[in-house]
């Protein structure tokens, strides 16, 4: 079946018309092409305007900065409230303990213990690293590379 197929083809020669369709079409084709290289090459070429993203970058430059100086915060206040608390266990420990006082079934009051005063805070443990954030004009040099 694939001979009569193959006669069929060979039997009707390629007509002028046809040709001409195919060259026009190739034609057509290379000239996008020709045409998308050369808005290409001139986008390549073309300096870019980078005032959107200096003004995000700042932003979020801001914005990690804030965070920074929130989680150095966030540290220190961890810090004195565990050496408060150690403070605090350490002085339950050191305080006599006496038994509570008797009180009258008739009476509502709330007998109070105190308690020795808590030692002073040890010292904190080290702060984290803080981020270091480039300046926009390196980023954009590097991205350029």
């Amino acid at each position: 079946m694939s001979d009569e197929a193959d006669c069929e083809h060979e039997s009707h020669p390629p007509s002028r018309k046809s040709g001409f369709v195919s060259r026009t079409k190739s034609l057509a084709a290379l000239i996008a092409a020709l045409t998308a290289m050369v808005i290409a090459c001139g986008s390549l070429v073309k300096p870019q305007d980078h005032s959107v993203a200096k003004k995000s970058y700042e932003e979020l430059t801001k914005a990690v900065e804030d965070l920074d100086k929130a989680e150095d915060k966030n540290h220190d206040d961890i810090v004195a409230l565990r050496a408060f608390l150690e403070g605090y266990l350490k002085a339950q420990e050191d305080a006599p303990t006496f038994p509570p006082p008797p009180v009258d079934a008739g009476t509502r009051t709330i007998p109070t213990v105190r308690v020795k005063s808590t030692p002073p805070l040890p010292s904190a443990s080290p702060k984290p690293n803080i981020r270091q954030v480039p300046e926009f004009s390196t980023v954009v040099k590097s991205a350029g590379k």
